[in-house]
C-alpha cells in the first residue's frame, strides 16, 4: 500500500547543475556572438581606414610625378633659353644676367641720295648709328636742314665720339640712345665709363641727365604783368627845356 504523504523525488544533480548553469551559458553565447559582430565592423572599419590611406597616398604620389615632370621640363627650357643668350652675350660677362641684344644693325654710311626729281635727299636709316652720324654731318647743309635742331645737336655729339669708342658700340648693335647716353658724357673718361657700362648690358636712363653748367646764372625771378617800378604818365615826361 502506497503512502500518500511520501515527500517528492529529488531531482537527479545534473539537472540541477545545467539549470544554474543556463543563464551564464546563454549569457556567454550571446556575449560571443556579440564580441564577434564588433570585432568584425571593427576590423572592416580599420581596412576601409588603409584603403583610403592607401589611396591618398597613391594620388600623392602621382601628383609629384606630374610636378617634377614639369620642373623637368622647365629645366630643359631654362637651359636651352641660357645657351640661346650666352650666344649672343659678350665674352668677358660668364656668369652674369645679361638682357636679350638684337643683332648689329647694317652699317650705313649713306645719309644722302637722289629721289625720283633727282633731288639730293636725307636718307634716315632703320637704326642710326655711329657711322651714320659721321656720315650725316658729311652731308650738304640743305639735306642736315632737313632734321631738327635738336636732332643734329645730338648727331653732332655723337659723330664727336671717338673714332675706336663709335666703332666698338656699332659692333656690339647699341640703339640709338644708348649712344646718346655715351656721347652726352661731359669728359672722355667719363664716356668710356658710360660705353663699358652699357657693353656689359646695363640700360641707359630713360631721361637724359642735364650737364653740369659751371657758372649756371639764377634765373629773373620777377614776377610777369605788373612791372616793379610805376610807369610815368605821358604828362608827368620830362619836357625839354623851353628856351
Amino acid at each position: 500500500m502506497v503512502r500518500m504523504n511520501a515527500p517528492p523525488p529529488k531531482p537527479p544533480p545534473l539537472l540541477e547543475l545545467l539549470a544554474a548553469a543556463a543563464p551564464a551559458a546563454v549569457a556567454l553565447l550571446t556575449q560571443d556572438h556579440t564580441d564577434h559582430h564588433t570585432r568584425e565592423m571593427q576590423i572592416a572599419l580599420e581596412r576601409c581606414q588603409l584603403e583610403q590611406a592607401r589611396a591618398e597616398l597613391v594620388r600623392r604620389e602621382r601628383a609629384l610625378e606630374r610636378g617634377e615632370a614639369e620642373l623637368e621640363r622647365e629645366r630643359a627650357r631654362l637651359q636651352a633659353e641660357a645657351a640661346r643668350i650666352a650666344q649672343h652675350a659678350p665674352a668677358g660677362n660668364a656668369g652674369r644676367f645679361q638682357r636679350r641684344r638684337r643683332t648689329a644693325p647694317p652699317r650705313s654710311t649713306t645719309a644722302c641720295g637722289y629721289d625720283e626729281k633727282h633731288q639730293l635727299r636725307l636718307l634716315l636709316p632703320e637704326c642710326i648709328t655711329y657711322a651714320w652720324c659721321v656720315a650725316f654731318y658729311r652731308a650738304p647743309l640743305d639735306v642736315r636742314a632737313e632734321v631738327s635742331q635738336a636732332r643734329r645737336s645730338q648727331y653732332r655729339r655723337i659723330a664727336r665720339l671717338p673714332p675706336h669708342l663709335g666703332e666698338k658700340l656699332d659692333k656690339a648693335g647699341v640703339p640709338f640712345d644708348a649712344l646718346r647716353f655715351v656721347a652726352y658724357a661731359a669728359t672722355l673718361v667719363e664716356q668710356e665709363e658710360r660705353a663699358r657700362k652699357i657693353l656689359a648690358g646695363e640700360r641707359p636712363p630713360r631721361r637724359m641727365p642735364r650737364p653740369e653748367e659751371p657758372n649756371a646764372t639764377e634765373p629773373n625771378t620777377r614776377r610777369r604783368g605788373r612791372p616793379a617800378y610805376p610807369r610815368a604818365r605821358p604828362s608827368e615826361r620830362q619836357k625839354p627845356p623851353s628856351r
